[in-house]
């Protein structure tokens, strides 16, 4: 099985969390046998800049699974491999969310039914799944921002950042891609679930609403505090 593990940090993007987190990505790459891809370069420089990811459809095809992670998750690295969970007719993602809460529905949300809302901060895809990866071929950028409907408390953080792609667009695309392909998905907490395994927070720590210096620290007492790791110690360097 060939897996990949890709992270999009384009630019000088927070070094002090991703100093933190690349580490241990890398390590969980090696740890599952996955290569490492950091997305680094622009392939779509007039789209928002979320759209990045998006370059994942064209190496897909040379993958069995894609785990998509942010660069700011944090991953323990007891994480175990997430891609034996999993059939390769169904995508793995964490908790979704109702997709009309900041979604305009059109065709493909009505026939799918299921209305969901899919949060793209860690995602496993299979070769099966490359539909998820598609960009939308009956939109630009401009319509699929005007789908989004931010819930209160993203409504700052989306009037700051709609010039470079809200990570809500992105979802939007994933939302509307699961239901145009009637793509099927599980979530990591049907897995983790006590006494067989920990909670995914033990594994995993993601917290995206978070000011970029608040988020720092947080980061920062995760690693450091919490799981009392050194990421320039072996096995991580």
């Amino acid at each position: 099985m060939k897996k990949l593990i890709a992270t999009m940090c384009i630019g000088d993007w927070e070094p002090e969390i991703t100093s933190r987190t690349f580490p241990l990505l890398k390590h969980y790459a090696k740890k599952i046998g996955a290569d490492f891809w950091h997305i680094n370069t622009r392939k779509y420089p007039n789209c928002p800049l979320g759209y990045e990811r998006f370059q994942i459809y064209d190496i897909a095809d040379h993958y069995d699974w894609v785990l998509q992670i942010d660069a700011d998750l944090v991953m323990h690295p007891d994480m175990p491999d997430v891609t034996t969970f999993v059939n390769k007719d169904t995508i793995l993602i964490s908790k979704p969310d109702q997709s009309t809460k900041r979604f305009i529905s059109d065709k493909y949300f009505y026939r799918d039914g299921r209305y969901t809302s899919i949060p793209g901060f860690f995602t496993v895809t299979s070769d099966w799944c490359k539909d998820f990866w598609q960009l939308p071929d009956d939109m630009i950028p401009k319509e699929a921002i005007s789908k989004v409907t931010p819930l209160q408390h993203e409504w700052d953080r989306w009037e700051k950042k709609i010039t470079d792609g809200s990570h809500l667009v992105v979802d939007y695309i994933w939302s509307r891609n699961v239901a145009r392909y009637g793509l099927k998905y599980k979530t990591f907490q049907e897995f983790f679930v006590p006494p067989l395994l920990n909670p995914i927070e033990d594994y995993v720590m993601h917290n995206a609403v978070l000011p970029a210096h608040h988020k720092r620290q947080h980061v920062k007492n995760v690693v450091e505090n919490h799981w009392k790791l050194n990421v320039n110690e072996a096995p991580f360097v």
